[in-house]
């Protein structure tokens, strides 16, 4: 058979073969090299060395066997061997770019490698040309199964989401994964770490750990919504207690608040938050996109605790506060003016400054509710009311509500935050023709 080689002398090649978890079993490594092995002894060449990455996506060239068999092997000129052989075109890779697996394929023809595809057989010279057509369209096809796959697979995650089930990733701190079986989803066992279920019909959900992250989670809501702590204060507590950090390492701001802003602590499970498949870069989703599951499974902290929290947090985040922030300053100008020109009215002369009026942003947190959070300077803390105006930063007409707010109502922090759904919104709100009368009333 060392005929159709075109040269007496007995060829050498080297062979690569990969297998991704999303692999059918006809395409495992063990299967690929004796397919592989087989053809080379039909053309009688000798198979000098292989390279294998097993469990690797083919979408990126960055696998460990995949590059030493460029940089060990085909850039290496003291090693002399003829052919690069993978088992079908789909194996050197399913580049979303039919022209990245072109690359690779460029490079090794000018290291003076032959690439062969052994499913498809060494291709006589004048069928060349149809081959690399054949090609071309088998690295496209390539991609395309991985796409579909890959939409097929977030499909079921968020079908099994919708449900109230885990469908991967390590359990939020300070609670854990717990086996339910296929048919009746009762509990099975809790899973250990980096422990995989072997039922695919098996389902995941979380319950309370019930060790000391179980108590620094609770710790954490305690110190920042009743003890009024700031997440500078919350990390150095538990720094002085040493008490590790989910990773492992010290507390800081941000851990503390992906612990007060994660909704798995109320029960609530949230679903394609971000996307980031088939190797491109993550990005955030809208969340209308997300799957929300409420009453998912056993709530750490209580679910009005939680909401609590996540009004109070709105505007200590600053992305928040500057995003509003020059809609504020547009609003307060064109308000003091309404303010002055009402008391001139009313025969009264004042630094408007000296009244305690407070601004804020309408917000909407996820579940669609609205909610306020006002701040007054401890200069003004002497007034017993405080006019309290609400800012609509979508609407063209920005100033949306006003309510009157006793200032006993405002915590230690100069801080009151509410939402519609709470008595006191209605009972503060005032009325249009009960705004002037406000205004007159605090100059007074």
């Amino acid at each position: 058979m060392n005929f159709l080689l075109g040269n007496a002398r007995k060829k050498k090649a080297i062979a690569y073969y990969r297998h991704s978890a999303e692999d059918k079993q006809e395409n495992s490594v063990p299967l690929q090299r004796e397919f592989v092995r087989n053809f080379l002894n039909k053309y009688e060449i000798d198979l000098i060395h292989e390279e294998s990455d097993e469990g690797e996506s083919g979408l990126t060239a960055n696998r460990p066997g995949f590059q030493r068999l460029f940089q060990n092997w085909i850039f290496n000129q003291d090693i002399a061997f003829d052919y690069v052989v993978f088992y079908d075109v789909s194996r050197l890779g399913r580049f979303e770019d039919a022209d990245e697996a072109g690359h690779y394929e460029f490079q090794c023809k000018q290291m003076g490698k032959d690439v062969i595809y052994a499913r498809r057989g060494i291709v006589p010279d004048d069928q060349k040309g149809i081959s690399q057509i054949q090609t071309v369209f088998e690295r496209w096809m390539s991609f395309q199964y991985s796409k579909k796959l890959s939409e097929d697979v977030i499909r079921g995650c968020m079908e099994i989401s919708s449900q109230g089930y885990s469908v991967g990733g390590c359990a939020p701190y300070g609670l854990a994964r717990l086996l339910l079986s296929a048919g009746d989803r009762k509990p099975i066992r809790v899973m250990n770490e980096g422990e995989h279920k072997s039922i695919a019909n098996e389902r995941i959900t979380f319950i309370p750990k019930g060790d000391h992250t179980t108590e620094t989670v609770k710790s954490i809501f305690n110190a920042f919504l009743n003890r009024h702590q700031h997440f500078t204060d919350i990390a150095s507590e538990l720094n002085t207690q040493e008490i590790p950090s989910p990773n492992g390492g010290l507390w800081n701001n941000g851990k503390v608040l992906r612990i007060l802003s994660n909704p798995a602590y109320k029960g609530t499970l949230v679903y394609n938050k971000t996307w980031g498949r088939l190797k491109r870069k993550k990005r955030d989703n809208p969340t209308s996109e997300w799957v929300v599951c409420h009453g998912a499974f056993q709530a750490l902290i209580d679910p009005n605790d939680f909401d609590s929290v996540q009004d109070k947090l709105f505007w200590l985040l600053p992305s928040h506060y500057l995003k509003g922030r020059n809609i504020l300053t547009r609003v307060k100008k064109n308000i003091r003016h309404d303010v002055v020109t009402m008391l001139a009215k009313n025969g009264i002369e004042l630094d408007i400054n000296s009244l305690p009026i407070a601004y804020a942003i309408k917000c909407k947190l996820p579940n669609q509710i609205n909610h306020w959070c006002f701040f007054i300077p401890s200069r003004l803390e002497n007034y017993k009311k405080f006019l309290c105006v609400s800012v609509n930063a979508e609407q063209e007409n920005n100033m949306d509500r006003v309510f009157q707010i006793p200032t006993k109502a405002f915590d230690i922090n100069g801080l009151c935050y509410f939402s519609e759904q709470d008595s006191c919104c209605s009972e503060w709100m005032l009325k249009d023709d009960q705004i002037e009368q406000a205004i007159v009333a605090l100059s007074s």
